[in-house]
């Protein structure tokens, strides 16, 4: 996923099933892309503190939010994952 804009990546994230799981283990339950669940975009959103995820590509505190918040932690959390499947 190099040289995606930040709002294209926050877009594929919210739709991967692998970063649902990572919200779903770290931040609260109940994110899904189902209508009784949580919207992943939205928890990029409030935690940017953008309106759109767009701005993150224009805002320089809201990307460093995205970095510190979102796409750190969801890194670890992945390569964790890959060193010990079970």
């Amino acid at each position: 996923m190099r040289g995606l804009k930040l709002s294209q990546l926050a877009g594929t994230w919210s739709r991967d099933q692998n970063f649902i799981a990572f919200l779903n283990a770290t931040v609260s339950t109940g994110f899904g892309l189902g209508p009784d669940q949580r919207d992943p975009a939205d928890h990029i959103r409030s935690t940017c503190r953008v309106a759109s995820r767009r701005d993150l590509d224009t805002d320089p505190q809201a990307a460093i939010t995205f970095d510190v918040a979102i796409r750190k932690p969801y890194m670890r959390w992945a390569e964790q994952c890959r060193n010990n499947p079970n």
